[in-house]
């Protein structure tokens, strides 16, 4: 294995892990309660980035210590907070692994937070989620600048490693 490769490690949690990780979902996203089952398998692909995978599906990422929804699980539901929503430009960009720039920004959820997940969306279709670097007040004040790192996209090296693990992706 060269310096460049990372060991991935594919593990099940124990019961009590389950219920902390279920209870941190359930704290910031209640809706999304039918989709937390018993059987849980974490996948950890780097130090900052995991999948969080129940039966077979991975429906969530924990990205340093957060936890948000997966894009298979975003493109299945209509989460209407924490998004943000590109030009065809921008979208262009960051399927290519891009962070998001604020001349891209058409519009986006009024409640994001700096620091935090958000995912970003191309005319309503999640195409990935990136770690939100500025506050409200920096959106509405700023009109260029990097203002969200891209760190999972669509057919990026997370969704391929996936794939050939046998995870429905």
């Amino acid at each position: 294995m060269t310096s460049r490769q990372t060991e991935i490690k594919r593990y099940y949690l124990r019961k009590s892990l389950v219920k902390k990780i279920f209870n941190e979902i359930l704290n910031e996203f209640p809706e999304l309660k039918d989709y937390l089952k018993k059987r849980v398998e974490i996948i950890e692909l780097n130090r900052s980035f995991s999948f969080i995978v129940i039966e077979r599906n991975p429906l969530f990422i924990k990205y340093k210590n957060m936890i948000f929804p997966s894009l298979k699980l975003l493109r299945e539901i209509n989460l209407n907070k924490y998004w943000i929503l590109v030009d065809k430009g921008a979208a262009k960009s960051i399927l290519n692994g891009a962070d998001l720039m604020r001349p891209g920004v058409l519009d986006y959820d009024k409640n994001i937070k700096k620091d935090s997940l958000v995912y970003i969306k191309y005319e309503n279709f999640p195409i990935a989620i990136g770690y939100n670097l500025w506050s409200i007040e920096e959106f509405e004040k700023n009109k260029k600048g990097k203002c969200v790192k891209n760190i999972h996209y669509h057919g990026d090296k997370y969704t391929l490693m996936c794939q050939q693990l046998g995870i429905n992706y």
